[in-house]
């Protein structure tokens, strides 16, 4: 008897248990949240009195059954807005506002709402960065960083003809938020996220690999690239030998001298027509730069030497053979 006293209080206290579980809601700071009441309202002949309670001990308001007995208590004012079948919003939540709300009647045990209420900020953008990568035509191996303004998380992904793996990392939280890296629709995405609030970057994994795959050269590029190398290389060595033919011909060879020839003043000069003491023979046998016009028409000074030698080889009017005649 007592043993079957004893699973009957079990099983009671068990269902007041389930029936007392509160509701959990997510609520991002500053936004109204609304707190229903899904049961009917059942007000006793006694005048009982409506009530929403926080932290089942502060007052937020009260009802009576034709709500004219009203009250939002000061705490609350400007804050509550009551509805149909005394549910309510609360508008503007603040951190001190997490807590647990419950709706009850006076003098009545059973609960008619009762909401555990959380209260988180909205998430910091996300900033997705690549920091290694491998590349070829067939596989690409990544190495990402997700980064915010509270923590950051490194992941390795290697895929192969579009079909992505995670080797390591992936996946970093707390009670407040969560911040995982993984493939979504060909694209690397970082989310950083909570229950109130979302932000995400991506890069498509397509073109973030395609920019470290190395470029193939093409049949024609391997064409011209030794033609136009034989090219340059022609035209210097013809430049090359055009320059030191230049030099060549300006340089004096070694081992030669120049040699200043005198005029020939002994002998005469049939078959040009000109003879050894005339003018035009003097000036024109100039043979070097230390030699002046003006001392090779002085050297006819050598004649009374060539006079005594043979009187008849001498020009002038009274030796001349030809006047004589």
């Amino acid at each position: 008897m007592a043993l079957v006293v004893f699973l009957l209080f079990s099983l009671l206290q068990i269902r007041k248990t389930q029936g007392s579980a509160a509701e959990s809601k997510f609520v991002k700071l500053g936004a109204d949240v609304g707190l229903d009441v899904k049961k009917p309202v059942v007000f006793t002949p006694d005048g009982d009195l409506f009530f929403w309670k926080f932290n089942r001990s502060l007052d937020i308001f009260r009802s009576d059954k034709n709500k004219t007995n009203t009250k939002i208590y000061s705490t609350y004012h400007g804050r509550v807005v009551v509805l149909k079948n005394f549910s309510f919003v609360l508008k503007n939540v603040q951190e001190p506002d997490a807590g647990l709300y419950t709706a009850v009647l006076s003098g009545n045990d059973n609960k008619l709402a009762e909401y555990k209420l959380h209260i988180q900020a909205a998430v910091s953008p996300v900033k997705l960065e690549v920091v290694s990568l491998f590349a070829d035509s067939d596989s690409c191996n990544l190495t990402v960083t997700c980064r915010t303004n509270k923590a950051h998380l490194n992941a390795t992904f290697e895929c192969r003809h579009a079909n992505c793996t995670a080797q390591d990392g992936g996946e970093l939280s707390n009670a407040d938020w969560h911040l995982a890296a993984f493939i979504l629709n060909s694209s690397i995405v970082c989310r950083h996220s909570n229950q109130v609030s979302e932000m995400k970057e991506a890069k498509a994994l397509q073109q973030v690999c395609r920019q470290h795959v190395p470029k193939e050269i093409s049949s024609f590029t391997w064409i011209w690239i030794p033609l136009v190398f034989g090219l340059a290389l022609g035209l210097a060595l013809i430049r090359f030998a055009l320059r030191r033919r230049e030099r060549q011909a300006t340089r004096t060879p070694e081992g030669c001298q120049e040699i200043n020839l005198e005029p020939n003043v002994y002998g005469n000069d049939i078959d040009n027509g000109t003879s050894p003491n005339s003018t035009y023979s003097l000036v024109g046998h100039h043979k070097g730069p230390s030699e002046t016009m003006y001392a090779q028409v002085l050297r006819p000074a050598k004649l009374p030497k060539m006079l005594e030698a043979d009187p008849m080889q001498v020009t002038g009017q009274n030796n001349n053979p030809l006047l004589a005649l």
